[in-house]
């Protein structure tokens, strides 16, 4: 997607070489607008506010997107679009090696490869998820938008696509030797945000294979174990008293204090400052 070019301003952005999302300001006007040929991801885009139309290059009748509607475009589609008022909208991508993934057979996109626009809850909301991520970034930085982008991914492939050799979901788990390693990194490091890609390649695997594995072992995705284990962490040093919250959010990778206090709230079902006080009471 020509998202660095007129008539798209790229508010916030987020990406990799396999993953990339952005939420993108449109301009007023624009009477006609395509994309290049030589995409080659797939592309998912979601008006959070205001209206696109959007024609297929075969002269069909233009699709109006809404908040309700998700256009998806498959690798190497064209499209083009015209809109009137100025919107807001959330860009998701996909390229090849994060496809290759979930399956290495020719994948049969759905509409003859034309752009599709369905409504689909479940990719709506993880979109605005995305969304949110990205106006408002969560503790757990890459590790969730990978998340959230690989579900989108295998549910569009499960859904709309036919993929020969979709790999079978298998209760495998990580090695001790493995789990172990990767613990350790995410222990001596919560004040840092590891990318998925950075934490499968330390074993030799892919992402999808990782984040299933690491999940059937510990019960928990990367990114909500990397949030427990900071609370953790944050509740040896509340019952210590060494820090202020405001020191030990940011000791910890968080923003600030209060995106530290809502997600220690969040797991541990009570506030920083309410564990403080209750350690102290119960102290000798």
């Amino acid at each position: 997607m020509q998202t660095n070019l007129h008539p798209f301003q790229t508010v916030r952005e987020s990406g990799s070489d396999s993953t990339h999302c952005a939420v993108l300001e449109l301009d007023e006007f624009t009477p006609r607008y395509s994309t290049g040929q030589d995409r080659n991801r797939l592309c998912f885009w979601l008006s959070v506010h205001g209206h696109t139309q959007v024609f297929p290059t075969r002269g069909a009748p233009y699709y109006s997107i809404s908040g309700a509607s998700i256009a998806t475009i498959p690798p190497g589609a064209v499209w083009e679009g015209s809109w009137r008022g100025r919107q807001t909208c959330m860009l998701l991508e996909m390229g090849p090696s994060l496809l290759r993934e979930f399956t290495r057979s020719q994948i049969v996109f759905p509409n003859d490869r034309e752009l599709l626009v369905v409504e689909d809850d479940r990719l709506k909301y993880s979109m605005l998820a995305l969304h949110q991520d990205l106006m408002s970034p969560s503790p757990a930085g890459d590790l969730f938008i990978g998340h959230i982008a690989r579900g989108v991914t295998s549910h569009y492939l499960k859904t709309y696509c036919r993929c020969p050799d979709t790999r079978p979901v298998r209760e495998q788990k990580l090695s001790p030797a493995d789990l172990r390693r990767v613990l350790e990194l995410i222990e001596t490091r919560l004040d840092k945000k590891p990318a998925l890609d950075e934490l499968a390649a330390m074993l030799g695997l892919n992402t999808v294979s990782f984040c299933r594995r690491f999940k059937n072992s510990t019960g928990l995705p990367p990114y909500q174990y990397l949030l427990h284990a900071r609370v953790e962490r944050a509740k040896q040093a509340l019952r210590r008293r060494g820090q202020s919250l405001s020191e030990l959010a940011l000791s910890l990778g968080f923003y600030d204090q209060s995106q530290f206090s809502n997600t220690f709230r969040k797991i541990a079902g009570i506030s920083p400052r309410d564990y403080m006080r209750a350690h102290t009471s119960q102290a000798p």
